[in-house]
C-alpha cells in the first residue's frame, strides 16, 4: 500500500498535488508513561524500551502548501521478566501508539478538496506500516563506548581540553580509523502482534501549523463541537475499516466537564458500536495519573502533569482528580469544547504491513535537519498567500539543491462531488502569480 496511491484516490480528478513527507530518525526515549512497579518481591519497575519517530506531512497545490499534519509514532516494547537483553526474542509484548499532534489548513488552495479524506488516508498509511520498520535502526538513549572508542571519538561528556587532544592526535595520525556506524545503533525486533493505539486531543484554534492563517477569510475554521465530530468521523471510519472488531477493541471519547449522557449523543451517527465515554489510558479512576497519562509533546495533559510535579502532588493525584482539575485549567475555560479521542486494538493485516517507500519519504539525517526542514513550513507567516508560496519554494529548492530529491507528485483520481460539507471551501477565482506579490516586509534571518 503506497502513500501515493492512497492520496491519489482521495484528491480531485484531473488535478496534480505534491506531498512533502518528512520523517525523523527513530530514537530511543524514556517511556512516555511512568512504568508501574511489578508485583515481584524486589518491587522493580517494568522494563520498557520506547522508540519515537516523528512524521510531518505537507500537501501543496499550485506551488502553495495548503494542508499539514504533525504525527508521532511511539513503539513500546516490554522486556521479558528477568531479561535485560534487547535481542529478537527478548520482549513479551509490544504496542504502537499514533499520536496526532497537530493538523491545519490555511485556505489558500485554488480548488476544493477534502481535508478529511486526505487526513484519513494518511492515518491509514501509518497504520499499515510494519512497526518493526521503526526498530531496525534506532538511536539509543545513551551510547556505550568501549575504551578504544573513547580514545578516538569526540564525546560530549568529555571535557573540552580532552576532546581537543583527540583532534590533535587525529591530525597527526595518517592512518584512517575505520568503524562501522551500525554498531552504534540499536537493532530491535518483535515477532508477535502489536497492539495499536491512536490518541488525538481536539481543540479549535486560529492556527496550529500555518502561523497567521486565521487572518485569511477563506480559511474554513471549525468550532469545538465541529472539530470533535470531524475527528470522530475520521477515527470511526479508520476503526471500522482497518481494525479487527472480533478481538479486544476500545474506542473512547472523553470531554472534560461534559456529562456522560450528553457525550453519548455524539456516537449516534458513528458506525462502530463500541464507542464509550472515557479514555484508553485506564478504566480505574482511583489509579494514579502519573502511571497512566502519557507525556506527549506540546499537549495540555502533559503540561498539567508537569505542574503536578512542581506542586509536589504527582504522587497522590488520581485519574478522577486529574480529569476534574484539568477542565478548570485556563486553556479549557474559554467556552470552547475540547476532547480526547482514543482507540486501542489490533489492526487487520489485510493488506499486509509494508515498509516506508524511500521515494515517498524524506528521512532526515539528524534531528537538527528534521527541525530545519519542518520550520521552512511551520515558521513561515501565512497571513497572506505569499507565505504559502515561499514555504513551498524553500522546501523545493532545498530538496533539489541539497538532497537531490523532490516532493512526491500526486495525480487526483476521485470525481469530486459538487457539494461536499467536508471539503475545504475556497474562492475558485483566486489565481495569483508569484511575480505579482509584494516584497516581504519581514527580513528573514
Amino acid at each position: 500500500m503506497k502513500l501515493q496511491n492512497l492520496l491519489n484516490n482521495v484528491l480531485p480528478k484531473g488535478h496534480q498535488f505534491e506531498l512533502f513527507h518528512l520523517q525523523s530518525n527513530p530514537c530511543e526515549i524514556v517511556p512516555i508513561i511512568t512504568p508501574k512497579k511489578t508485583n515481584n518481591r524486589e518491587g522493580k519497575k517494568l522494563n520498557l524500551t520506547t522508540v519515537k519517530t516523528q512524521h510531518f506531512f505537507a500537501l501543496s497545490y499550485n506551488k502553495k502548501y495548503v494542508l499539514a499534519l504533525e504525527i508521532y509514532v511511539y513503539v513500546t516494547l516490554t522486556h521479558l521478566s528477568g531479561s535485560s537483553t534487547q535481542g529478537k526474542n527478548a520482549f513479551s509484548s509490544a504496542e504502537r501508539l499514533i499520536f496526532v499532534s497537530k493538523a491545519d489548513t490555511n485556505g489558500y488552495c485554488d480548488i476544493r478538496f477534502s481535508a478529511k479524506k486526505v487526513t484519513k488516508a494518511i492515518l491509514e498509511y501509518l497504520i499499515a506500516i510494519d512497526p518493526n520498520y521503526y526498530l531496525t535502526k534506532v538511536k539509543p538513549l545513551e551510547r556505550k563506548y568501549n575504551k578504544k572508542d573513547k580514545e578516538i571519538f569526540i564525546i560530549g561528556e568529555d571535557k573540552l581540553q580532552k576532546n581537543l587532544r583527540k583532534l590533535s592526535r587525529k591530525g597527526l595520525n595518517e592512518k584512517k580509523v575505520i568503524f562501522n556506524k551500525s554498531n552504534y545503533y540499536l537493532k530491535l525486533h518483535y515477532s508477535g502482534e502489536f497492539v495499536t493505539k491512536i490518541s488525538i486531543f481536539t481543540r479549535p484554534a486560529n492556527h496550529y501549523l500555518f502561523t497567521g492563517s486565521g487572518k485569511n477569510k477563506k480559511k474554513h475554521s471549525l468550532t469545538g463541537i465541529q472539530l470533535m465530530k470531524w475527528w470522530l468521523s475520521i477515527v470511526d471510519s479508520v476503526v471500522t475499516e482497518k481494525f479487527d472488531k472480533q478481538r479486544s477493541l476500545k474506542t473512547c471519547l472523553r470531554v472534560p466537564g461534559e456529562d456522560p449522557l450528553r457525550v453519548r449523543r455524539y456516537f449516534t451517527n458513528l458506525n462502530c458500536p463500541k464507542w464509550e465515554c472515557g479514555d484508553i489510558f485506564s478504566d480505574n479512576p482511583s489509579s494514579l495519573a502519573a502511571f497512566n497519562i502519557p507525556l506527549f509533546p506540546d499537549d495540555p495533559k502533559s503540561r498539567f502533569l508537569h505542574q503536578l510535579v512542581e506542586e509536589n502532588r504527582i504522587k497522590n493525584t488520581t485519574l478522577k482528580t486529574f480529569w476534574f482539575e484539568l477542565q478548570e485549567r485556563q486553556e479549557f475555560k474559554l467556552s470552547v469544547l475540547v476532547s480526547v479521542i482514543g482507540v486501542e486494538g489490533y489492526t487487520d493485516k489485510v493488506p499486509t504491513f509494508h515498509s516506508v517507500q524511500t521515494n515517498e519519504t524524506i528521512i532526515a539525517t539528524s534531528l537538527k535537519q528534521f527541525t530545519y526542514l519542518k520550520n521552512y513550513v511551520t515558521a513561515e507567516e501565512y497571513d497572506t498567500e505569499e507565505g504559502a508560496f515561499e514555504s513551498y519554494y524553500n522546501i523545493r529548492d532545498y530538496l533539489n539543491n541539497k538532497l537531490k530529491k523532490s516532493m512526491l507528485t500526486l495525480s487526483g483520481n476521485e470525481a469530486f462531488p459538487l457539494k461536499d460539507s467536508n471539503a475545504v471551501k475556497v474562492n475558485l477565482t483566486s489565481n495569483l502569480a508569484i511575480t505579482v506579490l509584494k516584497p516581504r516586509k519581514k527580513v528573514k534571518i
